[in-house]
């Protein structure tokens, strides 16, 4: 679990976790929202010092994120 990041009202919690893939030297990235997990990724981009570049907009989670070789510019809504 990496870079713990609340909105702006405090009401929504986000992480990045590591999942295990079905290949033993891979491992899968999520981005979880008030324990609800994401889609999975190869990777999601960090920061300088780390931590997830992510932000927060008006209800939803903006990050950067690689699957199958293609950067991508992710929205992920808070959960209702």
């Amino acid at each position: 679990m990496w870079g713990l990041k609340f909105s702006a009202d405090s009401q929504h919690l986000a992480y990045v976790a590591a999942k295990d893939s079905d290949k033993p030297d891979l491992k899968k990235w999520v981005m979880v929202i008030d324990r609800c997990e994401g889609p999975e990724y190869g990777a999601i981009l960090m920061g300088q010092y780390g931590e997830p570049s992510f932000f927060v907009e008006t209800g939803s989670l903006v990050f950067y994120a690689v699957r199958d070789g293609s950067l991508y510019r992710v929205t992920q809504p808070f959960p209702k």
